[in-house]
């Protein structure tokens, strides 16, 4: 009666019908979350083997091997078919779960089934009593291990849970059913709320370390490898004229930071010669050294060209530096961690750091051609990368005033920058910098110097908007300067109007 009852509380069947079976099968997603796991450790390890230090050289190395080898056995557990055993009224039949397993194992032979937990691993031991037998069946070089294992525990045969679709729980009453024996009856009491809660806290944690190490991982390859170029550019229309600005490349690299590139111009508006004696000017981005470590330092280089074959022309920057650029994923990190980010080497502008090129040249006449532009590092000469745009020339001047072709401040512009800022912008009417000074000293430099120069001056201030504006008159000309303060820096516009 008390058997019957046992039985009946543990959800048995009335019968157990002598042709079905249980199943214990893989389950395919806990395979592949824990082989993803494992892949990315992988990477990571494999990223930290390339410049190691010499004594970890060797265990760096080996870890990569141990944990491909894993992968590759996690792996070809995502891609089995045959369960790991079966259950039924004759016995256990254990599959194994790389290679072949014991086999089938009757009833009468098994003594006991417990179940087995560590480091977050399952699985069910099953005692026989014909464990030499069972060793008999298996592959001559495990023979020493198994009898090993059974000096040590004795006569077990271990049936893993770990990546199963099915619970220790279920397989323990399956079990218990199929056997008609008491003394394998499963203990009856649930899992506790305490142990489901434990569960779960430790399946979010294992994931969340996953995914910072999967991220981390990829941070880490991005900065290792070797420079990856990206060169954005769209077709554009210029007019006809000297030392024209006809188009700006921005360059971003993927890659480690890296200093030098060499510059190729090359296509049909070379060979047409719509386009003549070009010219370049770079501008990079460094770390700032000054005081605050939120800016960015601004550089301009012209880069004289050469025509180094047949409508061909090239030139080197020695000192553009290309400084690696986070793809979005991390970018984003950027406007929340200012001062952790900067404290670590991340750049703290979304949109940076990149390299411009401004090329300018001689369009003599109308007419609409590509132009190929190549950028080689130079200490990396097997990353180029390549382009292709199509500019058409007109005769037609309301294009407005492009940036002009100079290192600094030209000596005729009303003004001069201000000291210890960096260039944003120039062009013939506009000057945008960059700096670390406050807007008052700013303010007051721009209308010491503006009335040297003759100008009529006057300062607003707009204190809802923080806004400081110098406005300077000169005849029927107008500038005006505007500052604005920022987080951790200023910005400053100066405008040019004429015959105001």
């Amino acid at each position: 009666m008390s058997e019957q009852f046992n039985r009946t509380a543990l959800g048995e069947k009335k019968t157990s019908p002598e042709n079905q079976n249980f199943k214990v099968q893989v389950s395919r997603w806990k395979v592949g979350f824990a082989t993803i796991g494992l892949f990315a450790l992988t990477v990571f390890m494999a990223v930290l083997t390339i410049k190691p230090p010499a004594a970890l050289v060797l265990f760096s190395q080996t870890m990569v091997t141990l944990m491909t080898v894993s992968c590759a056995c996690h792996a070809s557990l995502w891609l089995r078919r045959r369960p790991i055993c079966v259950i039924d009224a004759q016995g256990i039949t254990d599959c194994g779960v790389l290679s072949k397993g014991f086999g089938f194992i009757s009833w009468r032979n098994v003594q006991s089934v417990r179940e087995y937990r560590d480091r977050g691993s399952v699985c069910l031991l099953v005692r026989v009593n014909n464990f030499d037998q069972l060793i008999a069946r298996r592959n001559s070089l495990l023979r020493p291990s198994l009898k090993f294992s059974e000096f040590l525990c004795g006569g077990e045969v271990g049936v893993p849970l770990t990546y199963c679709s099915t619970d220790a729980q279920t397989v323990l009453e399956q079990i218990y059913n199929y056997s008609k024996k008491p003394q394998l009856a499963p203990p009856a009491r649930p899992l506790a709320r305490r142990e489901q809660l434990v569960v779960t806290i430790r399946i979010a944690a294992v994931t969340l370390f996953t995914v910072v190490l999967l991220a981390v991982a990829y941070w880490l390859w991005q900065h290792f490898q070797n420079p990856t170029l990206q060169i954005l550019g769209l077709d554009s229309r210029v007019q006809v004229g000297k030392q024209v600005w006809l188009q700006e490349y921005d360059v971003e690299n993927h890659g480690h930071d890296t200093t030098g590139i060499h510059l190729e111009f090359s296509g049909r508006a070379l060979d047409t010669n719509l386009l003549k004696n070009p010219r370049v000017l770079i501008e990079y981005e460094t770390k700032s050294q000054i005081a605050s470590p939120f800016l960015l330092m601004k550089s301009r280089e012209i880069v004289p060209l050469v025509q180094v074959k047949k409508n061909v022309w090239s030139g080197d920057s020695k000192r553009a530096f290309l400084a690696h650029k986070d793809d979005m994923i991390f970018s984003g990190l950027h406007l929340y961690s200012n001062k952790f980010t900067s404290a670590i080497g991340w750049w703290t502008d979304v949109l940076g750091p990149r390299l411009r090129i401004n090329l300018f040249a001689d369009i003599p006449k109308i007419g609409d051609e590509n132009l190929n532009l190549k950028v080689v590092p130079i200490e990396y000469p097997n990353s180029p990368a390549t382009t292709r745009n199509r500019f058409a020339s007109t005769k037609e001047k309301n294009f407005g005033s492009g940036p002009i072709l100079s290192e600094g401040v030209p000596k005729d512009f009303p003004v001069t920058a201000y000291p210890d800022s960096y260039i944003l912008w120039l062009s013939a009417v506009e000057l945008k910098l960059d700096s670390a000074a406050a807007p008052t000293a700013i303010a007051a430099y721009y209308k010491e110097e503006l009335n040297r120069k003759g100008w009529k001056t006057q300062i607003n201030d707009d204190k809802p908007n923080q806004t400081l504006v110098v406005d300077g008159l000169k005849g029927k000309d107008r500038i005006t300067v505007t500052i604005n303060q920022i987080p951790h820096h200023t910005a400053v516009d100066i405008f040019l109007w004429f015959k105001y």
